[in-house]
């Protein structure tokens, strides 16, 4: 029998890591004395309470593939300290025949034994709730008492025992130069553009959050904007999560915002702050609607894969990566929209064309046959290489067991191969999509019915929605349009 492993502790801090090799030695003990096999182990440093774990939505996936016969965890509350979640993960199994065991007793489906499972998953809820008031009440108190609870501390300033100190670097000046080209009159993503170029680290940066990224945004500009704690006072309790297992935040009534006055040093003054709030609110007010252009949400960078932004000046796109990072981050691949426009056309002219030449049409259905032969051969052959991928990513769980490698080269080749596994799944659904399209005549026919459509030679977003699937624009500024109709990607091969 093919075992998945789940593995989870709730934070990385130094106490809980033996936990991880504790938790997967009970596995290996367990599986080698009922004679089964390892399929693979799934570790999270996650709370239980939430779905969002890399690793469980793998589990989830693998199990909808069978890529197991049961899923085995120390306890239930590993799997699932939420009510819902845990239902889901019971539901997969039970669709897929996998079986579920925790090695404490509590459940063993393989044995039919599963009469506890309910009763299991409303106390690990029950306790994960009353967990969360007590952390929540906690927090409250302490915010109170002047003390700043966030995770992390507010742009140009450092935590320290839970109060908030000015950092010594340039990033306090920077907070001060951010409220200055505001009150000036630029817009969020002007400033953050300029402080990208300039290379000033980001709030993420600072924070060395797993996975900073060096890019100013808008939005952080607008945070820092409306942040109250550059005043000097701390202004907190002012959203919650729903609740132990929902994890989405809710405002909270500003008459039950935790408001401590003079906690630590300002870098705003009061008046400059309350200036930006009311310049924030008369311009959120003004902004107009966007307009909607034909092909917006349908064109991309070719190179950065940024989504192309209309600009009236030019009458055309460019790409979003250089709007908001400049050439640092991407080069403009502009392109002018009647552009796009005359290219659509001319493929449907030569459709037309073809539809009415009969030695013509027949090559291209004679091009739409090879074609799809091509696509299921080439499907068949990346069949092949994931089965001998998968393969190879067994043997790898054996050597680790027999510690024949080590555990750091067996995460990295393990990472390698399911990077190649993933590219792979995603060429082969992209296969799947182009095979089981419709056939060559019901595709001539609607494409037919459909060119009739753009005679008056005027696009509206309504005729380009069921013909262009998507277009990207190379960097000379040259459109490829791919359509939903095969048959019209393939005219320029006649």
């Amino acid at each position: 029998m093919r075992c998945a492993g789940y593995i989870r502790v709730s934070t990385n801090k130094e106490e809980q890591k033996p936990s991880i090799q504790n938790q997967k030695s009970l596995f290996i003990n367990y599986i080698k004395e009922q004679n089964w096999i390892i399929s693979d182990f799934y570790v999270d440093v996650e709370t239980g309470t939430t779905s969002k774990r890399e690793s469980l939505q793998r589990l989830i996936a693998d199990a909808k593939q069978r890529k197991f016969d049961v899923i085995i965890a120390k306890e239930l509350s590993r799997l699932a300290r939420n009510g819902s979640l845990s239902y889901q993960i019971r539901d997969v199994c039970q669709d897929n025949n996998i079986g579920i065991i925790t090695l404490d007793g509590a459940v063993n489906s393989v044995k039919g034994d599963v009469s506890k499972y309910g009763l299991y998953t409303w106390l690990y809820e029950e306790e994960s709730q009353r967990t969360s008031e007590r952390v929540k009440s906690s927090l409250k108190t302490l915010a109170a008492k002047g003390l700043f609870k966030g995770s992390n501390a507010p742009y140009g300033y450092f935590k320290e025992n839970d109060n908030l100190i000015i950092r010594k670097d340039n990033t306090p000046n920077v907070v001060k130069w951010i409220f200055e080209q505001y009150i000036s009159g630029r817009g969020f993503d002007s400033i953050a553009k300029e402080l990208y170029v300039r290379g000033q680290p980001t709030p993420s940066v600072i924070a060395a959050k797993t996975n900073a990224s060096p890019k100013w945004h808008g939005s952080t500009i607008k945070n820092i904007i409306q942040n109250p704690h550059y005043t000097g006072k701390l202004v907190q309790h002012r959203e919650t999560s729903i609740s132990a297992t929902n994890k989405n935040r809710i405002k909270i009534s500003p008459d039950k915002h935790i408001i401590v006055e003079n906690t630590h040093e300002s870098i705003i003054s009061e008046e400059t702050f309350q200036l930006a709030q009311e310049l924030l609110n008369i311009r959120s007010k003004n902004r107009n609607t966007t307009r909607k252009h034909l092909f917006s949400g349908l064109i991309f960078c070719s190179d950065c894969g940024s989504s192309m932004h209309y600009k009236d000046n030019r009458k055309g796109y460019i790409c979003g990566g250089y709007v908001k990072f400049t050439k640092k981050f991407c080069t403009h691949h502009a392109i002018k929209e009647n552009l796009i426009s005359q290219s659509i056309f001319k493929d449907l002219d030569i459709l037309n064309e073809l539809i009415t030449n009969k030695k013509k049409s027949e090559q291209l259905f004679l091009i739409s046959k090879k074609e799809h032969e091509r696509l299921i051969k080439k499907s068949s052959n990346i069949d092949g290489k994931l089965l001998k991928l998968q393969e190879i990513k067994s043997k790898l769980i054996n050597l680790l067991i027999e510690e024949v490698i080590s555990k750091d080269d067996y995460h990295h080749k393990v990472d390698d191969f399911e990077k190649q596994i993933n590219n792979l799944k995603g060429e082969q659904a992209h296969l799947h999509n182009l095979i089981n399209s419709k056939d060559s005549i019901e595709q001539m026919n609607e494409l037919f019915n459909l060119s009739k459509k753009f005679s008056d030679e005027r696009l509206s977003k309504e005729k380009i929605i069921p013909l262009v699937k998507r277009i990207t624009v190379n960097s000379d500024g040259v459109p490829i349009i791919e359509y939903r109709f095969n048959m019209l990607n393939y005219v320029s091969m006649i």
